[in-house]
């Protein structure tokens, strides 16, 4: 049966390990492509927007979403006028639908769905839609779910990781340099290897012997929780000297799930059924 989980506005599977293929599937430049497939923007305001640098594109959708005009600085010409913001969000879902139901994609085929990508099991024929591209943006041997952390991983340089920012991800290059050591063993089929690295990497993570790059919690705000006994707090950066006071939890959590799908992992592996 063809899936109807394009009605929700994000969603990802149950299972937290996945490795087989995975393709994921972007709407390319989707906010100026989606606007002027719908016919809230002319062509002329399309071609124009087009000719701006990323950044003043974004700045140009963002203020015509807020009801406003964006100005170009260099002619004050309006580059975006009015657009309906109720309507445009919509359309998210409109073109997650079309290339779900094109395709004939299953609840099962579907890793996840994000505002403008899907991620599936499969490669995907039909993805145009009039001026709606979704691109094949990546292929990824495993998914693995920690918390709120979604990992799609090939390799080293083949990755998306999806609960933190892009462009904060440096920010925990430590941490996630751990994760990726044990993936690979995974991948390997390496599993005690991997149970005793994780094992090892966790008594040393509590007793926080680290340095303070890997307390930064691996999530949306990429910052620390400060922990005194008067007060708690986050703050963005945190010296060496201050670590003893440095909130753990978030990120002991994500050492535990991981802990949970290797041992299950380990499980399974291990099981033979008893001969009849």
């Amino acid at each position: 049966m063809i899936s109807t989980l394009w009605n929700n506005t994000s969603y990802t599977i149950k299972n937290p390990l996945i490795i087989g293929d995975v393709y994921e599937y972007d709407i390319q430049s989707a906010n100026i492509n989606i606007m002027y497939n719908e016919g809230m923007i002319t062509l002329e305001e399309y071609q124009e927007c087009n000719r701006l640098d990323s950044m003043s594109r974004k700045i140009a959708v963002g203020n015509a979403l807020r009801n406003s005009i964006y100005t170009d600085e260099h002619n004050e010409t309006p580059i975006l006028s009015y657009i309906d913001v109720e309507y445009f969000h919509s359309c998210f879902k409109k073109y997650i639908r079309a290339i779900i139901e094109a395709n004939e994609i299953e609840d099962s085929e579907i890793i996840s769905i994000k505002k403008d990508s899907i991620f599936v099991n499969r490669p995907l024929d039909m993805t145009d839609f009039g001026n709606v591209h979704f691109i094949n943006k990546g292929y990824y041997k495993l998914f693995i779910l920690l918390g709120n952390l979604e990992i799609y991983y090939s390799d080293t340089s083949t990755f998306a990781i999806k609960g933190i920012n892009d462009n904060k991800l440096y920010l925990h290059s430590p941490f996630i340099t751990h994760i990726f050591s044990i993936i690979d063993n995974i991948l390997n089929g390496d599993i005690n290897v991997a149970i005793y690295k994780h094992l090892e990497f966790c008594k040393l993570y509590d007793s926080k012997t680290f340095d303070i790059n890997y307390y930064r919690n691996l999530n949306g705000d990429s910052d620390y929780i400060i922990n005194t006994m008067y007060s708690m707090y986050r703050v963005h950066n945190v010296s060496e000297e201050d670590k003893g006071f440095v909130d753990i939890s978030y990120n002991k959590n994500i050492n535990r799930c991981f802990y949970a799908i290797l041992t299950k992992m380990k499980i399974l592996t291990s099981y033979k059924p008893k001969k009849q």
